[in-house]
């Protein structure tokens, strides 16, 4: 199975000891190894918001997709957490919501 999910170019799969490891610039993120009769995705990078993580995976394909739904989502962080604010996606605001005066507690329509 091809994984689909798009990361920015700076985002490069090596080989490290055998295993393929998920790299932004020198910092690895995610590493693919075989455990028993299987594989394991676990999240390599350290950062405050990021909890690292250890996910049971069928194969290496399926591995590299997971790891890159896991960076697409959290791109801000994992960017931040690399010293690349560049990589970090733009936030975009939602339209401003109108409160109407029936949606206003008790104590604020006293006045």
């Amino acid at each position: 199975m091809p994984f689909s999910s798009k990361l920015p170019l700076d985002f490069l799969w090596r080989e490290d000891d055998g295993h393929p490891t998920l790299y932004l610039d020198a910092h690895a993120v995610a590493r693919i190894r075989p455990v028993g009769n299987g594989w394991i995705v676990e999240t390599l990078l350290e950062a405050s918001g990021l909890n690292r993580q250890q996910v049971a995976i069928r194969g290496v394909e399926y591995g590299r997709g997971w790891a890159h739904r896991w960076v697409r989502q959290r791109l801000r962080l994992v960017a931040n957490a690399c010293h690349r604010p560049d990589l970090a996606p733009p936030i975009v605001h939602g339209p401003i919501r109108r409160t109407y005066r029936w949606q206003l507690p008790s104590w604020a329509k006293a006045g």
